[in-house]
């Protein structure tokens, strides 16, 4: 059945949005509606720590997402508009098969369900979070539109690309898998923009160039990254970094870690909710026979029925305690364990299989704060080798610490507040006219 919005003809419903923007509301707060495509944890977390970061007196924050991870935001106290995302089974298959995450007919559809949100709340600002939808949606509602990406997604990153975990890698392995990547990136990124671009064109609106352009499209773009670890050049004024968003369930620490000892190396395990949980039993092999004690934090996956004694293994942790205890945190070299990691001054084994993993992994080998190992070659043997080469060797952990305080320090939430001010000021010089 149509909404009320989705009845209306185009230029009915956008009159209709504009005067839903402008009626006179009793709350006088500034209006931000979220938008999370929770495929992924990260993607609802990172907006859960944005809104924390803000003052709840200025702002009235209204969280759209789907069902996978809704859970945390009403946890969290906030109004959910429900909208149907993509999961993370999908995002997997499409990463092993080099399917294009989004269709044509998904996007329609996801716009329709944006405009349906923005047209009941009436927003301000629209933030966010991988919603690709979001690019046509605001541009129809003539909403301002933050999107929030990593700088290696963006147009201007300087950031090589690694092949990933892809056939092509498996086939040829990944020195004569990178070649052929090189030769055929470009074209085949750009494909992925084919949908989009479509659904652009329906509308009236600007096809993107790139995949990138695609990712980054927003009247703001917003890197929750710091930027040596997601470096870019030339910069247009509309790009900004805010520093990264740290976010974690709150969960009391297990009664299992006052088992630890502090003088055994500690280890802290997780691939997260976009890690491929099929490598699992091959680190917890490697692991489990190794002379240290492992945090492992198993994101739902199924484990095996005898777990080695010394892995202490939990759907969720408190990752930010659990990093903090440890001497080296392994992970799927995405963005969210990693500054975590930083943020507690532990460097990082990354076992990236996406684009996204490898990405961000790149930046931080080339920081000198952690060392990859691919999924797609992982055996016993080279985990083995590559955690008694990272806990003998300090320089890892001296870098690591070097980003400690600068993530600390940040204050994203004074960056969006800033980004408002801006988008406000044209109205309050129009009303003092």
């Amino acid at each position: 059945m149509m909404s009320q919005v989705e009845a209306l003809g185009p230029s009915r419903r956008l009159a209709h949005l504009r005067r839903s923007r402008t009626a006179p509301m009793h709350d006088a707060r500034e209006r931000l509606l979220f938008f999370a495509e929770d495929m992924t944890l990260a993607h609802v977390g990172r907006l859960l720590s944005l809104a924390k970061s803000l003052d709840a007196a200025r702002y009235q924050i209204v969280f759209a997402c789907g069902p996978h991870y809704r859970r945390f935001v009403d946890a969290a106290g906030y109004t959910v508009l429900p909208i149907a995302t993509l999961d993370g089974a999908w995002l997997n298959h499409c990463v092993r098969t080099a399917t294009p995450l989004f269709s044509r007919d998904y996007l329609r559809r996801a716009v329709r369900e944006d405009l349906a949100a923005i047209c009941a709340f009436a927003p301000d600002l629209v933030v966010g979070d991988f919603r690709l939808s979001l690019g046509i949606s605001t541009e129809l509602a003539q909403v301002p539109y933050a999107a929030l990406v990593n700088g290696y997604w963006s147009p201007h990153s300087t950031t090589p690309m690694t092949v990933p975990d892809h056939p092509v890698s498996r086939w040829f392995g990944p020195a004569v898998g990178q070649v052929i990547f090189d030769l055929v990136r470009d074209r085949a990124l750009n494909a992925g923009c084919g949908p989009v671009n479509a659904l652009r064109r329906e509308y009236g609106l600007i096809p993107h160039a790139s995949l990138q352009e695609f990712y980054s499209h927003g009247t703001y773009t917003l890197y929750p990254d710091l930027p040596a670890l997601a470096p870019t050049h030339d910069l247009p004024s509309n790009h900004r970094y805010i520093g990264p968003l740290l976010w974690e369930p709150e969960l009391e620490t297990p009664a299992s870690w006052a088992g630890l000892q502090s003088d055994r190396p500690t280890l802290y395990l997780s691939l997260g909710s976009s890690g491929d949980s099929r490598l699992l039993p091959t680190l917890i092999g490697a692991l489990g026979t190794m002379p240290l004690q492992v945090i492992l934090a198993t994101a739902g996956a199924e484990m095996p029925e005898s777990m080695p004694e010394n892995i202490i293994a939990a759907p969720l942790v408190p990752g930010s305690q659990a990093a903090a205890r440890a001497d080296l945190v392994v992970s799927n070299g995405g963005s969210g364990t990693l500054y975590q990691a930083l943020a507690a001054g532990t460097p990082v084994l990354a076992i990236p299989s996406n684009p996204d993993q490898h990405l961000c992994t790149r930046a931080a080998v080339d920081a000198g704060v952690a060392c990859c190992l691919r999924s797609d070659q992982l055996t016993v043997a080279r985990v083995q080798e590559q955690v008694r080469m990272m806990l003998s060797n300090p320089t890892p952990r001296f870098r690591a610490q070097g980003f400690r305080e600068s993530i600390r320090t940040l204050q994203p939430g004074s960056a969006l507040s800033c980004l408002v001010d801006e988008i406000r000021r044209p109205v309050c010089r129009e009303a003092a006219c």
